[in-house]
């Protein structure tokens, strides 16, 4: 059987890119058994990050006083949306996390299932990346202009 040449490009593609998925997958379970915590190195040090920011925010949104505390409504308002992405970030994560990860077989579903979800953890995790820079500008700002700060209020 002579194949077409392109048809025969597509099929070692799809083979190509079988492998890598497998390849990933295994590798992701290996790393998921290993660690004994029931989620990736990746995953964990995401959710701690993501955790301490969002205690950060947390504060900052219910700061009282915008004049006394130096923290404008805009800043506030950014760090309440900050806020909502990393809990729904968090929220992500744990339903990633194995309550026992004790198993192969457990570990590989929770890499498949961390691999079916990357793409929406990366978009929560760029987006809190985003505010996170945003309220490092405002906060730049203020440190820097104080006395238009204080002006303003």
């Amino acid at each position: 059987m002579v194949l077409e040449p392109f048809t025969a490009l597509g099929l070692a593609s799809n083979v190509v890119q079988f492998v890598d998925f497998a390849f990933k997958l295994v590798s992701e379970s290996q790393a998921i058994y290993k660690s004994g915590s029931g989620a990736s190195v990746t995953a964990r040090d995401l959710e701690a990050m993501t955790a301490d920011l969002d205690r950060l925010v947390l504060q900052l949104a219910n700061a009282k006083g915008t004049s006394a505390a130096g923290v404008g409504t805009d800043l506030k308002s950014i760090a309440a949306h900050c806020h909502d992405t990393a809990e729904e970030l968090l929220n992500a994560l744990v339903q990633l996390r194995s309550n026992s990860p004790t198993g192969r077989w457990k570990s590989f579903l929770q890499a498949l299932k961390e691999i079916w979800r990357k793409d929406k953890i990366e978009e929560l995790a760029l987006r809190v990346e985003r505010f996170q820079k945003q309220i490092n500008s405002h906060l730049l700002f203020i440190l820097k202009y104080p006395t238009i700060i204080s002006l303003c209020h």
